[in-house]
């Protein structure tokens, strides 16, 4: 019974250094493709050696691979994962150093700035991630700056729309007043001149109406002398003509006797 249960412990102990031993040369075999510029190749050596023992190297070494294809998204979480599970400050320096490439070149620069600071915490005198520190603080700031001016431009270009648009209102208010002005105008002097016509009209009409008055009057009166009129007319006019005369002949008679006396 002793002997079986040795005999199991030496074939699983064989049996995961046979698999150490592929991990191993699985991930040798992937940094090599790496460094001949083989990444796609290299990517996939390293899933297979994470298969086989997921180890911090390999997950580094993957995220390495997934940045210089511009998997950006996937390196960030592989970076993420080496940090949280390295115990070693070298390894977990150079992955938030590698963090922070991956967010500056998702422009997403405040998190490159903090994975840059991790970094740092750990390993005060790189010089590479402080000048890429540096480097994310100013892209930042032009980055601020872009979307100030673009905010800005927007309110500009809305406020000028909303101008605009009420200019528009505005003149085409004044096209309307405009053109409604001289129909108004135009029935107003109409108006004037039909009722002008109308009193003139209506003055005509008078003396016409007053004339014909006048003369139905002037006819009334001249169809009112008869003849027994006129002869009375002229008999009285006879008769007054006689009595003048007498009284004139009685005082030229007067006048006679007067100048006889003298």
């Amino acid at each position: 019974m002793r002997n079986i249960i040795l005999i199991f412990a030496i074939l699983v102990i064989s049996n995961c250094a046979l698999f150490a031993e592929d991990s191993k040369s699985l991930l040798r075999e992937g940094n090599s493709l790496y460094k001949d510029g083989k990444y796609k190749e290299s990517e996939i050596k390293y899933r297979k050696s994470l298969d086989l023992n997921n180890k911090k190297e390999g997950i580094f070494n993957l995220g390495d691979a997934l940045y210089k294809q511009g998997s950006y998204d996937e390196a960030v979480e592989k970076f993420n994962q080496t940090a949280s599970l390295s115990r070693d400050n070298k390894l977990t320096s150079a992955a938030y150093h590698n963090l922070g490439n991956a967010y500056f070149q998702k422009k997403e620069y405040d998190k490159s700035i903090d994975a840059y600071k991790n970094s740092l915490r750990l390993n005060p005198k790189d010089k590479d991630t402080r000048y890429n520190l540096e480097m994310a603080r100013r892209y930042l700031k032009q980055q601020q700056q872009q979307q100030q001016q673009q905010q800005q431009q927007n309110n500009q270009n809305q406020q000028q729309g909303q101008n605009q648009d009420s200019k528009q209102k505005q003149n085409q208010h004044d096209n309307n007043k405009q053109n409604e002005q001289p129909k108004n105008k135009d029935n107003q002097e109409q108006q004037k001149k039909d009722e002008q016509q109308n009193q003139q009209n209506n003055a005509q009409d008078g003396k016409e109406q007053d004339a014909k008055q006048n003369g139905e009057n002037s006819g009334k009166k001249e169809s009112k002398i008869s003849k027994e009129d006129a002869e009375r007319i002229l008999n009285a006019l006879t008769k007054e003509e006689r009595d003048i005369q007498k009284k004139l002949k009685k005082e030229k008679s007067e006048r006679k006797k007067l100048e006889k006396n003298w």
